[in-house]
């Protein structure tokens, strides 16, 4: 059904787009949303938007269009079409007049020739393509594409293993966003908000899994529930947000819900012809089952890798290898000697030709390119971040020793100076005693005019606006706004269009409290909610609840919980379930 809805779209798209040679800036745009918009969703379809975007006679459209199939081309590994096309993008730009226009189209370029590269694990010339276009985009003032290369930038720090770079990056390019929302085109906002937390979500699982941390497990679980909420029309990216979820609680070691995870993205998978992920997640659950000693069950995936291999004839895998390593495994527990020989000399023979493809594929996708460069790209990343980090620390000494030395200067001159203080100090002395009877007589006085004088700078405002403010605020309530980490005074006066000295004045009135109190209660007040009423919640750790609830840190939420409770949100939770087991306990007798 959904195969003859997409053919449907596109029959309808061919009749509107195909006889115009020369596209209109309207129509322009809304291919350009389509084209972009369905690259998460189906790629083929995109490559049909940016034909249709080929046929103006626009250089700068034509430029576009080659740009996005360049990408395309990489994306099914055609290495050969994707350089032509970029090489005929950058050609067809090139020859055009500066514009805005013109900036425009080229900072698209640099993107996708950044997402090439990075794709080929070529993450110098990724990070370098990137930061040109970022340049570019700063320049024309374009925030939405200033947005995307920097979560690019911060996936090349999630990849070199910079993970708190990374997660710093992501964060702020969902603050960006959030605050220009409305820049956004429609099919394209949720599916880059979904992204972006599943990136901090493999980010804190990583950091996990190197350092055996529970609260940055608890942190990759509520990003990865974040994405999903922002992606309920998109296959792709709910496939990735499943898959990662599974991860997630396998690491926490809840098996019912890491299979439930998988199978639910496994589904996925096979409804959207993602060939390659489904085999990824036949392993995934192979491997949980076969972890948790359920030896049939694993079979039952790893035999289904096995068929799937043999009826498609397809190069070798990693996923087909290791379901024979596994099978190989299984059968000897089983008793099932000869299956298990079978399968070990498969997995012996096939072995050593999967690394030998593995080179060959790296070899097509750039011939000057091989794993001794590539990891000399890593370190040449790394080293340059030690290096700055090595000046940074040089300029600090420095510092400190010229601050050293102006210290011991001026303590200097000012011993010379404390001599002559003293000996004007008794002149002054004399003088101080006659005007002090003056000088309290001219207080006295300055307390009778300030009692005499009215307040000037009163906030006066109609009640028919104050109760508009309030119903404004009460909307942003509903709309649970306040979740935001950037629900500022400033934001939300922007937000419902008044100014800050009204929006201070009306909540101080109506509410008794300074707006940051006001903030403060509605985000403590969800937690308790929260954690009075969701189990899940209550397994959160500090950090990832302060996040929840939008604070910057988990200390300021602490202290903001405790004053507000007088508890502090882990003595809290321990309260709610010693209550629960109580009131089980009695139900029992």
């Amino acid at each position: 059904m959904k195969k003859v809805t997409i053919l449907l779209l596109l029959h309808i798209c061919l009749l509107t787009y195909c006889q115009n040679k020369n596209l209109k800036k309207t129509d322009y745009l809304n291919l350009q949303d389509k084209a972009r918009s369905y690259l998460y969703i189906n790629i083929d379809s995109s490559f049909y938007f940016a034909t249709q975007i080929e046929k103006s006679s626009n250089p700068i459209h034509q430029s576009f269009a080659k740009g996005l199939k360049g990408y395309i081309f990489q994306l099914k590994n055609d290495t050969l079409n994707s350089k032509k096309h970029l090489r005929i993008a950058y050609d067809l730009i090139n020859a055009v007049s500066d514009s805005k226009e013109k900036s425009l189209t080229n900072s698209y370029l640099l993107n996708y020739d950044g997402l090439i590269e990075w794709k080929k694990n070529n993450l110098t010339n990724a990070l370098n393509k990137y930061q040109e276009g970022k340049k570019i985009s700063e320049s024309i003032n374009d925030i939405v594409q200033t947005i995307k290369f920097n979560a690019n930038i911060g996936l090349i720090n999630k990849t070199i293993k910079n993970y708190d770079i990374a997660i710093t990056t992501f964060n702020k390019s969902l603050q960006l966003v959030n605050q220009n929302f409305e820049l956004f085109p429609k099919e394209e906002i949720n599916s880059m908000v979904s992204n972006i937390h599943l990136n901090i979500s493999n980010c804190y699982e990583r950091k996990f899994q190197e350092k055996k941390d529970i609260k940055k497990i608890d942190s990759a679980l509520y990003h990865t529930q974040k994405a999903l909420q922002y992606n309920r029309n998109n296959g792709l990216l709910k496939m990735r947000c499943l898959t990662s979820l599974g991860n997630i609680y396998f690491l926490k070691n809840d098996y019912i819900n890491s299979k439930k995870a998988y199978q639910s993205a496994l589904i996925i998978a096979k409804e959207i012809g993602m060939l390659a992920d489904y085999n990824t997640l036949l392993c995934n659950l192979g491997h949980i089952n076969y972890y948790y000693k359920k030896e049939k069950e694993a079979l039952i995936y790893f035999t289904k890798v096995d068929s799937l291999y043999q009826a498609e004839d397809r190069n070798l895998t990693e996923e087909y290898v290791l379901s024979n390593y596994y099978l190989a495994k299984i059968y000897n527990i089983l008793g099932k000697k000869e299956e298990a020989s079978k399968y070990s000399k498969k997995y012996l023979d096939n072995y050593e030709a999967m690394v030998v493809k593995e080179i060959k594929e790296t070899l097509d996708i750039n011939n000057t390119l091989n794993n001794q460069k590539l990891q000399q790209e890593m370190i040449e990343i790394n080293n340059q971040y030690q290096k700055e980090k090595i000046i940074k620390i040089i300029a600090l000494i420095i510092s400190f020793i010229i601050l050293l030395v102006l210290i011991l200067y001026f303590r200097k001159q000012n011993k010379l100076r404390i001599q002559n203080v003293k000996q004007s100090a008794e002149k002054f002395q004399l003088e101080a005693e006659k005007t002090k009877s003056k000088n309290i007589a001219l207080l006295n006085e300055i307390e009778d005019f300030k009692k005499q004088q009215k307040p000037k700078n009163t906030v006066v405002i109609d009640s028919e606006k104050e109760n508009q403010i309030v119903t404004k605020l009460l909307t942003l309530e509903k709309k649970q706004v306040f979740l935001n980490l950037d629900f500022t005074q400033q934001f939300v006066a922007k937000k419902i269009k008044t100014n800050t000295a009204y929006l201070s004045h009306v909540v101080n009135k109506r509410f008794g409290k300074t707006f940051s109190e006001y903030a403060n209660d509605l985000k403590i007040n969800y937690a308790i909610h929260q954690m009075e009423t969701n189990p899940i919640y209550r397994k959160y750790s500090t950090q990832a609840i302060a996040e929840s609830v939008g604070f910057k840190s988990a200390i300021s939420f602490r202290k903001s919980f405790t004053k507000k409770t007088g508890f502090s949100p882990t003595q809290f939770l321990k309260n709610i379930e010693n209550k629960k087991a109580k009131n089980f306990n009695n139900s029992k007798e």
